[in-house]
């Protein structure tokens, strides 16, 4: 972190006191109470977990042994058990037999029991997905009887004026595997206008219910009046869904999700083919969860009409009238006809309710009732990752005991870039309903990508966690390891669950980078076990009331679309409907949920249409004194066919204009502006806009601050955070948690610099108790023109790389001129040895032979001073593994005297380490690369510094050079020299 400087003016204003929950188990650590210590050695239940691709009866448990045994000693904490068999063409398991090793097999029974025996006795939590694959299925079900999926289909038949239609009624073409089909509805509707367009319009008002006049054969007989008439008959079947690589004993179909045949379908069939004696005394002592994937209800990513046998039931029930008269326009999206005026769109908002409801009432809740039943949590994934989707992922994420999302669906498209945020506001919201069902982990199947399996670098990989985690995520499953039992594999480096091409990584031993990735999940296990303490503060609630995290449930997609709110520092999260009127959420003062986030201010965000009860709440906090700003047009009508609430509606948003507090913009990059003019100031303001992403989280007595670059360019930033107290810098790769020696306080704020690499993160702690082992400077620096203070026995000393007269400015008033004129020039590190040690297939595809290459020189380009990558050397461009770089230089005796270096490497893949006259440096930053501090490892005389890179394995799986591997740089010495504030 850079030197902190002073400000002329406080630029925000303290938030309310609030006092620290304990709510739903949340942990509460303050800084010396616990957090710095855990901080420094993360507990195994504060570590990321694997996902296990596994084939089912044909695990072995020798390999479980070695593969949790791996996972355990290189820094997690926990294992997910999936399911999970492909066909042979894209992950060969020549061997597996799905009638005696499938889904529900007395060896799938064993070898599942072992799963769990082993990873407890490894010290691993253990969770498991429910049925074969994704989305739930069961080979129990037929498509044609109860619980199995079940879709609603139309098939017409035009008839003109006077038109008699004799014959059988109309009926559809079922899917393939699907034999029966049951009569819902048969209606009449005369054409009102687009007779002849793909979506014609009809006139529900005047149809005709024809299925009374239907005899027993199915013959109907009916004479249409003037004018174009169509006769609808709706038809409910199976869809015949079956789920691809389930693999299981008899053909898997998708089961109802909106009925509780479903549900009682998939716990029947554990009762009787998995849950024996011995398994449920592992599942209750594993203190693990039972986990659903994302929803993929949709065959191919297109929507069908999901129906269930009694649907128009239920939807009288909630909705409060007939359906059946409105079946032909009913649809996700796409539908097949439309109605006059706006009636065809409302009535598709109540069925999509309707469905969301059935879902969460129908099998969400009593999912949840069956695990804890077993001793286990809910965890899981309520949202459509392929295809349009009913759900509203922000109730249902209320009701899980863990809430997760993915990285691959969020951060849509999955290109793997360094930055990526698409999918932040979906984050945000399933990280505000944690916050306000008193859940205490937000988590993130990360981080998956589309064909680049071994090919994600992990500096890659840390941005995306990185960003995430700025969005409020707190617990990480990394996607996936696959079980490579002997004998299952066709291709090197062995058996993965999508195989080498497919959506991946694929961790483990077998990835030269393995002996750094403990490193990183030691980093990643202490930002959760930081970002789990307190509670999460959130400055901004803005309304959001739509299925979904996408339109299409496969993009992430922004809900506010513009930066302007976190430019300027303000944090913010959603709420729909059911957290707006919940308990959750009442109005203290000029906060709302004062024990959970604290908003200061709530925006609705160009809503068209809101339901009564929300407009009414927002009229209420509004009264309360809560800021509220409206964007653009406010809402014109109620959600759902219910016209008799739409004045309602306008009126309670007219009824805001009353208060002084509202604000009204016509855009969102005018919400900045509008808060500011109701007195409401981020808890973390910056001076000016920056491309910092920012998450606070209040403890005992400590506020902590993380900020991500969401930018590939450097970061620089002075932030005034309202909090009083010493700020600590914690280190999450080496666990250290440092006195920050140079920082402002103006009233009750503390004023800081922020130097952040792009896709790197800074973490600090603000608090008046010192955690065991540190000094706070006792008087700090407030202002500098030197490059950073660094502490020397707990007082600040100035760090200089460059010669020349610094002016210091001291928290006692004191000024202090240093002249320094003995820093040496920068030192290019050009000329060095390389020794590689080449991965690759050794005598069968589940071998891995390390060849170690002759040592060579390598030597920087004089033009651009960088270092060639591997792929460019003679014979090397498919070579993958891990190089060990060389070189010297050396240090003047009389320059050693509060003197030393920083090592630039520049730009290096994937992970790397540095020792320096054969002492290892501690665990370096592998997004930030530019200031490893060499200072305390030299010596006078001659110096040897080594950099040891570890590469992804893509390139010697595709035998070329798919990516850059190596030390690229430039790399670059920088000599500094610390100055001692006495002088």
């Amino acid at each position: 972190m850079a030197a902190v400087l002073a400000l002329p003016a406080a630029v925000t204003s303290p938030g309310p006191a609030q006092a620290s929950p304990k709510r739903g188990g949340t942990p509460d650590y303050g800084l010396a109470a616990g957090l710095a210590r855990r901080f420094a050695n993360p507990p195994v239940e504060d570590r990321p977990f694997y996902r296990y691709w596994h084939p089912g009866g044909r695990m072995d448990p020798g390999t479980l042994k070695s593969d949790f045994a791996a996972m355990r000693e290189g820094g997690a904490g926990g294992v997910e058990l999936s399911n999970f068999v492909r066909d042979n063409s894209v992950a060969p398991i020549e061997d597996y037999d799905p009638a005696t090793q499938g889904f529900g097999t007395p060896a799938w029974q064993e070898r599942f029991g072992d799963a769990y025996r082993i990873g407890k006795s490894a010290g691993l939590q253990v969770d498991a997905t429910y049925t074969s694959k994704w989305s739930a299925n069961l080979a129990s079900v037929s498509p044609d009887g109860p619980g199995s999926a079940k879709e609603l289909t139309l098939a017409t038949a035009w008839l003109g004026p006077g038109q008699e239609y004799a014959g059988r009624v109309p009926r559809p073409t079922l899917p393939d595997g699907v034999h029966k089909a049951d009569l819902v509805a048969l209606r009449a509707y005369p054409c009102a206008s687009k007779c002849d367009d793909d979506v014609p319009v009809l006139d529900p008002a005047h149809s005709v219910n024809l299925k009374d006049r239907v005899s027993g054969d199915e013959q109907l007989r009916w004479t249409a009046p003037s004018g174009r008439w169509v006769l609808v008959a709706s038809w409910m079947h199976g869809t015949g869904q079956l789920v691809e690589g389930a693999e299981t004993p008899g053909t898997s179909y998708l089961v109802d999700h909106f009925s509780r045949d479903g549900i009682d379908a998939i716990e029947s069939f554990w009762n009787e083919h998995v849950l024996d004696k011995e398994v449920r005394k592992q599942l209750k002592a594993s203190g693990g969860s039972l986990f659903f994937d994302s929803l993929e209800l949709n065959p191919g990513g297109e929507p069908l009409r999901s129906w269930t046998a009694d649907f128009l039931k239920e939807f009288k029930k909630r909705r409060g009238y007939d359906a059946e008269p409105y079946i032909p326009t009913l649809a996700v999206s796409d539908p097949q006809f439309e109605l006059p005026g706006s009636v065809a769109e409302r009535v598709r908002e109540d069925y999509r309710k309707t469905l969301n409801d059935l879902f969460i009432d129908d099998h969400l809740v009593p999912l949840r009732t069956w695990a804890h039943s077993l001793g286990l949590t809910l965890r899981g994934q309520p949202y459509s990752s392929w295809g349009p989707t009913f759900v509203d992922p922000m109730e249902a994420w209320s009701l899980l005991d863990i809430p997760e999302g993915e990285d691959r669906s969020f951060n849509a498209g999955a290109s793997q870039g360094l930055i990526e945020t698409q999918g932040a506001d979906a984050w945000r919201s399933m990280a505000t309903v944690a916050g306000l069902s008193g859940r205490r982990l937000v988590s993130d199947e990360c981080c998956a990508s589309f064909g680049r399996a071994y090919r994600v670098t992990r500096q890659k990989l840390l941005s995306h966690v990185n960003e995430n985690f700025s969005a409020g995520v707190n617990n990480v499953v990394w996607h996936g390891w696959s079980h490579d039992a002997p004998g299952t594999a066709a291709t090197w480096p062995g058996w993965a669950g999508f195989g080498n091409t497919g959506v991946d990584d694929s961790y483990g031993p077998q990835n030269p980078t393995w002996a750094d990735d403990r490193r990183i999940n030691d980093y990643v296990a202490r930002l959760q076990t930081t970002l789990r303490t307190g509670r999460q503060l959130t400055d901004v609630a803005i309304y959001h009331q739509k299925p979904g995290h996408s339109s299409e449930g496969t993009v992430g997609e922004r809900y506010f679309t513009s930066s302007a709110l976190e430019q300027r520092g303000f944090t913010y999260g959603f709420v729909n409907t059911t957290l707006l009127t919940g308990r959750a959420m009442p109005v203290d003062g000029r906060t709302l949920a004062p024990d959970g986030p604290g908003f200061h201010a709530f925006v609705v965000d160009r809503e068209s249409a809101m339901d009564l009860a929300a407009a009414r709440r927002i009229v209420a906090m509004a009264r309360q004194g809560l800021p509220v700003v409206v964007v653009g047009e406010a809402p014109q009508r109620s959600l759902g066919n219910d016209p008799g609430d739409d004045a309602a509606v306008r009126a309670a948003f007219e009824q805001l204009r009353r208060y002084g507090n509202v604000r009204r913009v016509a855009a969102e990059d005018d919400v900045p502006q509008a808060l500011a003019a109701l007195g409401v100031r981020p808890r973390a303001g910056f001076v000016e806009p920056s491309s910092l992403v920012g998450v606070q989280r209040r403890g005992q007595d400590v506020n902590v601050y993380y900020w991500y670059n969401a930018s590939d360019e450097q970061a620089k930033a002075t932030v005034s955070v309202a909090a009083r107290g010493i700020p600590y810098r914690l280190d999450p790769w080496t666990g250290r948690v440092e006195p920050i020696a140079s920082y402002g306080v103006q009233g009750d704020h503390t004023v800081l610099n922020l130097d952040v690499a792009p896709g790197d993160i800074a973490l600090v702690a603000v608090s008046d108790a010192p955690p065991a082992g540190t000094r706070p400077p006792s008087t700090h620096v407030v202002s500098t023109t030197a490059d950073q203070v660094v502490l020397d026995a707990g007082k600040p000393v100035l760090r200089t790389t460059r010669n020349g007269r610094q002016t210091t400015v001291l928290s006692d008033g004191r000024q202090v001129v240093t002249d320094v004129r003995t820093v040496p020039a920068a030192q290019p590190l050009s000329q060095w040895g390389l020794s590689l040690a080449s991965w690759h297939q050794g005598s069968g595809p589940q071998q891995t032979a390390i060849t170690q290459l002759p040592e060579q020189q390598v030597t920087a380009a004089p033009d651009t001073h960088l270092l060639p990558a591997w792929s460019t050397l003679p014979g090397m461009q498919s070579v993958s593994g891990v190089g060990t770089y060389r070189t010297t230089f050396d240090v003047k005796a009389d320059s050693q005297r509060n003197a030393g270096a920083y090592l630039d490497l520049g730009q290096v893949t994937t992970t790397y380490r540095v020792a320096v006259n054969g002492r290892s440096l501690p665990p370096s930053d592998q997004l930030d690369s530019a200031r490893i501090d060499l200072g305390p490892y030299l010596r006078s005389g001659h110096n040897e510094v080594v950099v040891t890179v570890a590469s992804m394995l893509g390139n010697a799986i595709a035998g070329k050079a798919a990516d850059q591997y190596g030390l690229v740089g430039p790399v670059t010495l920088i000599p500094y020299v610390d100055v001692p504030l006495s002088r």
